[in-house]
């Protein structure tokens, strides 16, 4: 042990505590070197004991901090350390923009060395810290500003635990810094030479660590799992002399990432110390259209979830007129990058603020790597006052929906009990379905009969329409009809089923009927027992009259101009009454009827009429129309009889892709020119439907062909590539129909990106890949629907 006095005189000339400076049993042969501040070193002898060979020591005592006085020989105060040109001390060092703290003393070299100073332990540049590995030297020229190793080295940030230490690089280390300033790079660490890693993410490119006038800024690129296809997320670190490595700094961003027809646009996950775990938020781009927001967790470098959600009432885009209205689950990426979660979706436009189609139940996204990416969804159904169950709905990216189930239901004379298919179209926003199976409506006439609408019930975007036919005794053939558009329709009809029946009084009749009017005003004329007189023009097919009851449906006889008579009781050639049942009116149906005046009475203890309505009959379009063409040139040659009464024809072509709309005319012949759905191709049956008011009422089968499978890009071409440094630039020529481009870049150590490339954009741009690695471009163009054409593929070898 060893007591010294601080100094020549005053407070300092006492004794100090005892220090210790070595212990042992084979210390001997004891030197001392002491400055007048009463610091300075010991050598000695520590195994040889008092007078025989062994290993020399040297051992510090006294303070190492700074009193002014000079040091050991007269060297003047100040330059302890670091020697003429510098202003350091014996655990500091510093040289133009740069102050290196030490662990333990920096010592000045000698003779040819004298311009050196040399550390054996760990020293701390700018908020990096240096560790040499045992026996290892670290040597600072502060005159040609050189930083040298004698061998291995570890260059660490370190953060409180659960952080810790992050290496960034192992091995031996030779810089000359005259050219650092503030802003530029103040060690490159190529990644070939020491795999690094940040809290379980690796490290892909190398590390560049710049210096900053708050400490250093260390950009790195981080490999993700595979969850997010490898693909490399950017974070930037940061660290002071002081405080270390900046835990509220680490920050990852990523994207755009192509996942096949998937894209995740853009994550930033932040790092938090409570559980060593990366979150983060960020969006997805679904192929059609719309974008969901995404939620991800890692733990230590591994993915352990994501989940999706979306601000409630505000309905998500997924394709034209399909989006989400309730949506929670999990991301998978095996065996294809897929959504899985329990969803309500809607398709068509809303209605009085509702979706007209919803489905409920379990909800797959599945995206191919060649697209189009599938949407499926299985569970309950319901379009309108349809509850359909056991439902369907897929979705393809190229824009075309198909919903499907069965239905029963039954409210006042309509009952269903049918399969439903249906259909969304991509261009026209219009929707519709197709109903096999039992559409019934009964009615009395007087009789109670039930006439099956079959296969000519539709829904359609505007409304649904049944119409059937039956054979009533003494009257022929009846038919019932039933149009409903969904204008009418409100949300309460499904809460309160009375109110959908008073708003059917409307809506029913012979099938082909324009809608009930208020018939003009006239003076009454004078009648025996007294009556309510209607007007009836000439030629038609039938007519009408609408009887609102008042607590129920009003009991009539009616008297025409020739004296033809019918009555809710007693049908007759000239017509017959029809009421249905929980619909508080009556509905004269007039056949074939004679222009001039009808006279409606109502019948001893008949509620009271409280409304009168007429609509006139007419004779439904027919169609007769033939396929031509060939490949994506296809034509139908149309002749249509009977136009008029807001009737229209659209044709439209259904196969396995789901159901386009080619196009609609309102004209009596023509030749409809149209393209193919881009679609999944195979045979299609196209078919005319006519519409009345925009509600479908038939439908004429025109005929089927093979279509064509869906356009895809083709090959990118001209690629080239071009390295600068860390910099790797890629370049191709334009292609016809490519929407944009998929850029993966695959290093042969490792290294993985990515980039999508919006058309007419043709160069792609990455920042940091390895100058050592040999890595394989990939281009491959994306069409509208995300469906990918063949790669194109280069090599590029090392960089300088």
């Amino acid at each position: 042990q060893l007591r010294s006095t601080g100094g020549p005189a005053g407070p300092r000339a006492a004794f100090g505590p005892a220090t210790t400076i070595a212990t042992g049993d084979g210390n001997g042969q004891l030197a001392l070197g002491a400055a007048g501040d009463g610091g300075g070193f010991a050598i000695y002898n520590h195994t040889g004991g008092i007078n025989g060979e062994g290993q020399l020591f040297a051992g510090a005592f006294g303070t190492a901090a700074a009193t002014g006085d000079p040091g050991i020989a007269g060297v003047p105060a100040g330059v302890t350390a670091g020697g003429a040109g510098t202003n350091g001390s014996c655990q500091q060092l510093g040289f133009g923009s740069f102050t290196i703290d030490a662990a333990g003393c920096i010592l000045k070299g000698k003779g040819a060395d004298a311009q050196n100073y040399v550390a054996s332990t760990e020293i701390n540049l700018w908020g990096l810290r240096i560790v040499p590995d045992a026996g290892v030297k670290i040597i600072i020229n502060p005159k040609t500003f050189e930083l040298n190793t004698t061998g291995g080295v570890r260059v660490i940030v370190s953060a409180p635990a659960p952080v810790g230490d992050v290496v960034l690089y192992h091995g031996v280390l030779k810089r000359d810094l005259r050219a650092v300033l503030p802003g530029t790079t103040l060690f490159e660490f190529p990644s070939g030479d020491f795999k690094a890693d940040l809290l379980g993410f690796d490290i892909s490119a190398d590390i560049k660590v710049r210096l900053e006038k708050d400490g250093v800024h260390i950009p790195v690129d981080l490999r993700l799992p595979p969850a997010f296809g490898n693909f490399t997320g950017h974070a930037e670190l940061v660290a002071d002399r002081t405080t270390g490595l900046h835990v509220d700094s680490l920050h990852i961003h990523l994207g755009p990432i192509p996942l096949g027809a998937l894209v995740i646009d853009s994550v930033d996950i932040d790092y938090r110390s409570a559980g060593d775990v990366w979150t983060g938020a960020g969006t997805m781009t679904v192929p059609a259209g719309g974008r969901l927001d995404i939620m991800a967790r890692f733990a230590m470098g591994d993915f352990e979830q994501a989940t999706f959600t979306f601000k409630p009432g505000t309905p998500i885009p997924i394709g034209p007129f399909v989006y989400l209205l309730d949506f929670g689950g999990g991301f998978a990426v095996k065996p294809a990058v897929s959504i899985n979660a329990n969803a309500t979706l809607g398709v068509g436009a809303a209605v009085n603020g509702e979706s007209p189609v919803k489905v409920h139940g379990d909800f797959t996204m599945t995206f191919p790597k060649a697209g189009p990416a599938d949407f499926r969804l299985k569970g309950s159904v319901a379009l309108f006052f349809l509850q359909v169950g056991d439902g369907s709905l897929d979705f393809q990216s190229d824009g075309y929906a198909a919903f499907r189930g069965h239905t029963g239901v039954s409210v006042g004379p309509l009952s269903v009990n049918a399969d439903v298919d249906g259909f969304v179209d991509k261009p026209t926003g219009k929707y519709g379905a197709s109903l096999a199976g039992t559409v019934a409506l009964c009615v009395k006439v007087p009789a109670k009969v039930c006439v099956q609408a079959g296969a000519d019930a539709a829904v359609s975007s505007l409304g649904f329409a049944a119409c059937g036919h039956a054979s009533v005794l003494g009257l022929g053939i009846v038919d019932v009809g039933l149009s409903y558009p969904w204008a009418d329709w409100h949300p309460a009809y499904l809460v309160e089923p009375p109110l959908f029946l008073v708003s059917l009084v409307e809506h029913l009749g012979p099938c082909h009927v324009d809608r009930f009017r208020l018939p003009p005003p006239r003076a009454r004329a004078a009648q025996a027992g007294g009556g309510t007189p209607v007007t009836v023009a000439g030629g038609l097919p039938t007519e009408t009259i609408l009887l609102k009851g008042a607590g129920g449906a009003p009991r009539v006889s009616v008297t025409g101009p020739a004296g033809q008579v019918l009555s809710s009781d007693g049908p007759s050639a000239a017509g017959y009454v029809m009421e249905a049942d929980g619909v508080d009116a009556a509905y004269v149906v007039l056949r074939r009827p004679a222009a001039g005046t009808w006279t409606v009475t109502t019948l001893p203890g008949s509620p009271a009429i409280g409304a009168l309505l007429t609509a006139d009959g007419y004779t439904p379009a027919s169609v007769t129309a033939t396929l031509g063409g060939h490949g994506r040139a296809r034509t139908v040659g149309y002749r249509i009889g009977h136009l008029g009464h807001d009737q229209r024809v659209s044709f439209v072509e259904r196969g396995a892709f789901g159901t386009h709309v080619l196009g609609t005319t309102t004209r009596p012949a023509g030749t409809l020119r149209f393209r193919p759905a881009d679609a999944r191709g195979g045979p299609r049956t196209v078919t005319a439907v006519v519409e009345h008011d925009g509600i479908a009422t038939d439908t004429t089968s025109v005929g089927t062909y093979v279509a064509p499978g869906p356009v895809v890009p083709g090959t990118v071409r001209g690629l080239r590539t071009r390295r600068t440094g860390t910099t790797l630039t890629v370049t191709w020529a334009p292609l016809a129909g490519a929407a944009r481009y998929a850029v993966t870049l695959r290093g042969a150590r490792g290294t993985r990106l990515g980039q999508l490339v919006a058309a007419p954009g043709r160069r792609a741009r990455f920042a940091a890949v390895r100058r050592d690695e040999r890595v394989t471009v990939q281009v491959r163009a994306l069409s509208a629907a995300l469906r990918s054409g063949p790669a194109s593929t280069v090599l590029a070898g090392p960089g300088r």
